[in-house]
Order: C-alpha cells, then structure tokens, then sequence
C-alpha cells in the first residue's frame, strides 16, 4: 500500500496517508492515457469550419459560354467546383468531433496517471488549503516551500484559494471532479489537500 507524507502549510510533517493500491500503483498503460487525450481534446474542437457547395455560392445561373463550337470544355455554370471562384467539392461543414469513452477506460487511464506521479514523488498532500483573504502572495509562500514552479492544485470548494491562484501562470486550480488528463500531464506536479484526494480516490475506486 503506497504512502505519501502529510504536511500542513509550513511543510510540517503531520504523518503519513495510506493510499489505495487501486489506484495509486497500477501497472503503467500508456495507450489509455493516449486514447484519453485524444478524446479529450476532440471533444474540445470547435468543428465550426464551412466551405461553400456549388449550390450555395452566389451567382452562376447563366451559362457562361455556348455549348458547342468553342474548343473548351463544356460548362453549365461559373460556379463549378472546376472554376476559379466556384464551390468547394467535398470541403468541411461543421460538426461536432467529440464522442466518449467508456467510464471504465477513463477511470484506469486516471489510475495509471496517479500512480506514476506517486512513484515519481509528484505528489504532495497538505492537510488544508484555507485562506482568510484573497492573495496570490499566501498561495506564493506556500508553494516555495514545495520548491515547486508548476503544478496542478486540488481543492474542493475554495473560493480564496482558487482567486488567488488565478494569477499564477504555471499553476492551475481545480475541483476533484474536474480532474483531467490534459492537466495532469501538463502540469506534472500535484498539490492536493487530503479531502480533496480522498474524494478523488473514492470516486475512482467507486
């Protein structure tokens, strides 16, 4: 059963916390984090490009030249696909690219996710997070006795903390249910307060 060091704010060693082998030392599976990320970010596109049909580009009701006798090739309209300034043939339309994945596969995708950062020693714990005002400066100190320069931090609902950490370009808030696989990989480190990755190892082994 894996540990993590529980530290309070001053990075006081307060213990130690147990954490699940279901979740946090399973076997590494590279294919279900690349399939996670390739969902993720295609149910982030916008799928808004549009191109115009022949039917749809303004003008081209007139033949533009006589059916026989020129030489050239014949043509019905000026907005044929073969013409500068006619349709697009087979050009996109909008749509939506997003489809999902089974939550099974999501679920031990995260698992794999977390027990890399565990073993790699990328994840700390601290008991709490609160704040009695809104300032960047509070969550500052904290994270340089982390000696961290990026990370993700985990929370639930915190407003001080996740106002103050909005200014902080390598660092990101977020909620338990928020967890994703983007993040986890972007941000490499995790700052978790020990509810908040309780809830998220009761939601994964759930």
């Amino acid at each position: 059963m894996p540990t993590v060091t529980l530290y309070d704010q001053m990075k006081k060693k307060l213990g130690e916390l147990k954490l699940s082998d279901e979740v946090f030392s399973v076997p590494f599976k590279s294919h279900l984090i690349y399939e996670t990320v390739v969902a993720q970010q295609a149910n982030q596109r916008q799928g808004t490009a549009s191109t115009k049909t022949r039917a749809e580009v303004r003008g081209g009701g007139i033949k533009p030249y006589r059916q026989k006798g020129t030489g050239r090739a014949r043509q019905g309209s000026t907005r044929s696909p073969l013409l500068v300034g006619g349709g697009t043939t087979f050009g996109p339309k909008p749509r939506s690219y997003a489809y999902k994945l089974p939550k099974k596969v999501l679920k031990e995708a995260l698992k794999t996710a977390f027990s890399r950062l565990c073993k790699e020693n990328k994840l700390f714990i601290i008991k709490d997070l609160q704040f009695s005002e809104i300032k960047t400066k509070n969550v500052i100190k904290v994270l340089g006795r982390f000696s961290l320069e990026k990370g993700l931090i985990i929370d639930g609902d915190n407003m001080n903390l996740m106002k103050s950490v909005r200014n902080l370009r390598n660092f990101k808030y977020l909620h338990p249910h928020g967890i994703n696989m983007v993040d986890l990989l972007k941000y490499q480190n995790i700052v978790a307060t020990e509810k908040a990755m309780m809830e998220i190892q009761n939601r994964l082994l759930s």
